[in-house]
């Protein structure tokens, strides 16, 4: 295949951002320096969201679904929809298809959208906001338009950072349903999405992606088709891959370009000297406001960085809050303290080094959103169901409620807490006094004297109908993307507003016995800007973090209570584009009692039945619109679905047509797929499988769902599917892999689940005699399988209570011999 069928491709980065805040809940944010905004010329950096660049610090221009995470369509003419903002107003938004030469005027200004004629292959896309004073910022993008395309997912590589002189290996897969004779292969192209023709006998530059449970394919017969490759490079930059798809050596369509960013590893040097700055600006900073205005104080401090050679750009606000890059890629914030506040300095304890860090999990494959596979034209997460004051609301899709507090008293710092006047004391304290079916504290993840909350509790967030975070928090990087320079890496993290949010995880970079710091974990995120690092070797989240680790939400409802978490709308969009449908906070340091009170108050009236519109009005009726402050006042704000309510706590995505496990938690290996083998749904496009560790994965398979069994319901069904290497030479031995699903009772006002009864149990000695070989296997051969069974069981025993509903495999004797339940079409009937 010659490199001639490829087009110019200017791959897609997206970021997103959190809060970071201290003594009360405070934020950071707004104007800032920066330097001179010029076009960025980075091409790279993944794709996952567009290329920015501007010429002006104050405007600032986003795609949202089809353009960004979506980049492949069917269809000739489609929908591009996004945000623009500026401090002075937008004008207007233009697009141009640079690959037919058409142009026009999208419809819209803050949110704008525009209809765009496409040509086969890849389009090469720029769509322009113009601020009232002519001041410019474009985004580019790449669509693939092929009539036949039969993609359901991205390609996604399982890490998007590797490091210089390493041979990294990379898995790749991606969704696809192949006609006879096609093949799929994974070619390595340049960051214009042309292909880079072998240069060895070994031909590593392109392989055959396949779906043969054979590692890398995790497996077979699913419909994801995988493929692995290994990256070599003496030098930093952008490597890039694309799949194509094959008939007779023909290319038939192709997918996104997939571009991976080349990186030197970090040194205990490296962190070392931007803890160190950190450190300085925080001392510096404490000590000039003693005789200065904060606004001159941190302006003085940032014009010394920028004299630092260690130093490649930085940055402040009006407020003090102060940002830098160094030399070698670590982003750093510090704010100084505000009392009564959720924002400020803290003092660290270096001695606390047991900081709960995890190894991340690769990169997850997901699905299109069935709104896409449904209507390729066009897609937007942010297109919500109200439509007018009369509209039906729209319901939590889950009743678990979870709240990260790491600073009720974070054993890490001897300053910054917020004791008593924490959220935990609010509103959870209301969760729990209601003891509700419609929403219940699942799970609290505090740090109160002890260690809690980690790096991995801001990760599992999925199947959480109510999020609360309560921390600290600000907002940085005003004008940085104008000055991005290639070599920094990928800017997309600065995506979508003038500056982005940063929310503090409460944790410290944990050091090893030596003193040397341990970056185990956590150094591919620092690289990639999804965690920041402050003072004492404090550690920072941006939205990218959440946009990365966060799986599918059940249309939830998202309080991040600290400083300028609403400055804009950087953080929210993470949240809101993983599927939940509102998200609250503060537009800027907002005091603790203030966001104590009123997020308590939106609760307590949701609970009784209420809107959130309706909650939210009566919050700011009762506690006012703002924290009361005279300089620079706090508003309590909500963007998304006011027309949100909690549910009645049912059952909720049975059938697992949202193509993720929304409104399910998992543990081990639990996924949805479309096929396995010839196995397809018993109802819709999706099904469920869980295993006792299939491909890369080694914990066995759970996914539960907490409801309330309503008095009218008697039955539970769903229909399932037992697959096993351990039919048929394995039967009447003591390797018995099982298949049970159990109901617990949850006491509404505590969490806890208690009471747990088996209602259902298979092994593989029960289902020897009726199982029949399949053409699929596992790692270790031959499968055998039950066919789809139907299942209904009694549960009136449980009427009027709230229950947690749990399914999930287990693995008796070893775990060499892999066993995968497919489910589907669970359902409560009367």
């Amino acid at each position: 295949m010659g490199a001639s069928v490829f087009k110019r491709f200017i791959p897609l980065l997206i970021v997103l951002i959190l809060t970071s805040s201290l003594t009360f809940l405070s934020c950071s944010g707004g104007g800032g320096s920066g330097g001179t905004n010029t076009p960025s010329t980075n091409t790279g950096g993944g794709s996952t969201g567009p290329n920015i660049y501007g010429t002006g610090s104050n405007v600032a221009i986003t795609i949202i679904g089809l353009g960004e995470t979506i980049k492949v369509t069917n269809k000739q003419q489609i929908s591009i929809t996004g945000v623009a903002s500026s401090d002075v107003g937008i004008k207007k938004v233009t697009f141009t298809n640079k690959t037919t030469g058409e142009s026009g005027e999208a419809s819209g200004y803050d949110n704008w959208t525009a209809t765009v004629n496409l040509t086969g292959g890849d389009n090469e896309l720029e769509f322009t906001a113009i601020t009232q004073d002519d001041k410019k910022a474009s985004v580019q993008t790449v669509i693939t338009y092929y009539p036949e395309l039969n993609f359901n997912t991205a390609l996604t590589p399982s890490k998007d950072i590797l490091f210089v002189n390493e041979a990294n290996t990379v898995n790749f897969t991606i969704g696809v349903v192949l006609k006879s004779g096609q093949v799929i292969k994974l070619y390595r192209v340049n960051e214009s999405g042309q292909v880079i023709q072998p240069t060895n006998s070994n031909n590593t530059y392109v392989v055959e992606m396949k779906d043969n449970g054979k590692l890398p394919d995790e497996i077979e017969g699913d419909g994801i088709y995988s493929a692995q490759v290994k990256v070599e490079s003496n030098q930093t930059g952008y490597v890039c891959f694309r799949a194509v798809v094959e008939t007779s050596g023909n290319t038939d369509y192709q997918s996104e370009t997939s571009c991976l960013f080349v990186t030197t590893h970090l040194t205990n040097q490296d962190v070392n000297t931007s803890v160190n700055i950190a450190n300085n600006v925080k001392k510096q900073l404490d000590q000039a406001l003693t005789t200065t205005s904060i606004s001159d104080a941190a302006k003085s401090i940032v014009d010394q960085l920028k004299q630092d050679p260690n130093i490649e750009a930085a940055g402040y606000t009006e407020n003090g809050g102060i940002w830098w890059l160094t030399k070698s890629g670590i982003a750093g914030v510090y704010h100084p303290v505000f009392d009564g506040s959720k924002g400020g300095k803290r003092e660290g304890k270096p001695l606390v080094i047991n900081n709960n860090l995890e190894n991340w999990s690769e990169i997850e494959t997901f699905y299109y959103p069935k709104e896409y596979i449904n209507d390729r034209s066009k897609y937007n997460p942010f297109k919500f169901e109200l439509k007018t004051a009369e509209a039906k609301p729209v319901k939590i899709e889950s009743n678990r409620a979870l709240i990260i507090s790491p600073y009720i008293n974070n054993p890490n710092f001897i300053s910054g807490n917020f004791g008593t006047t924490d959220d935990y004391y609010g509103v959870w304290q209301e969760i729990i006094k209601k003891k509700s079916c419609s929403l219940y504290p699942a799970t609290a993840i505090v740090n109160n004297g002890s260690l809690k909350v980690s790096l991995q509790s801001f990760k599992s967030l999925s199947g959480y109908g109510y999020i609360h975070f309560s921390t600290h928090g600000d907002n940085y990087f005003a004008g940085l993307a104008g000055i991005w320079k290639p070599e920094w890496g990928p800017n997309g993290w600065l995506k979508g507003a003038l500056s982005i949010v940063v929310v503090d995880s409460g944790l410290l970079v944990p050091k090893k016995s030596d003193g040397t710091f341990d970056l185990t974990g956590i150094e591919s995120d620092i690289k990639a800007k999804r965690i920041v690092l402050g003072a004492d070797g404090s550690i920072y989240l941006t939205p990218a973090f959440f946009k990365t680790y966060v799986g599918a939400l059940p249309k939830s409802l998202v309080t991040l209570s600290s400083c300028r978490s609403l400055y804009n709308n950087s953080l929210a969009y993470a949240f809101l584009l993983k599927g939940a449908q509102a998200v609250l906070g503060y537009s800027d340091y907002v005091l603790s009692s203030y966001a104590q009170n009123t997020t308590k108050k939106v609760i307590q009236e949701m609970l009784d039945g209420k809107t959130l519109k309706e909650a939210y009005d009566s919050a700011i009726k009762t506690y006012g619109k703002h924290d009361g402050k005279k300089k620079d006042p706090a508003y309590f704000l909500v963007t998304g679905n006011t027309n949100l309510i909690f549910g009645s706590g049912e059952l909720k995505n049975g059938s697992f047509e949202t193509g993720n496990l929304s409104s399910w938690n998992k543990s081990g290996d639990g996924r949805v797929i479309t096929v396995l083998g010839s196995a397809t749904p018993t109802d819709g496009k999706y099904m469920a499988i869980i295993s006792t560790g299939l491909g890369y994965t080694t914990k066995t398979g759970e996914i539960t769902q907490g409801f309330c069994v309503t008095k009218d319901i008697n039955n539970l069904e769903f229909n399932w599917n037992f697959f096993s290497e351990e039919f048929m030479e394995w039967c009447n031995s003591k390797y018995q892999d099982t298949f049970e699903v159990e109901l617990c009772e949850v006491d509404l006002a505590t969490g806890k689940s208690s009471n747990c009864s088996k209602l259902f149990t298979r092994k593989i000695d029960d289902l020897c005699s009726s199982v029949t070989k399949v053409n699929i296997s596992f790692d270790q051969g031959d499968v055998y399988a039950t066919g789809w069974q139907k299942e209904v069981i009694n549960i009136s025993g449980y009427s009027g209570k709230a229950v947690l509903l749990k399914f999930f495999a287990t693995d008796i004797g070893d775990s060499i011999f892999d066993t995968a339940i497919l489910i589907d079409d669970i359902k409560l009937t009367k």
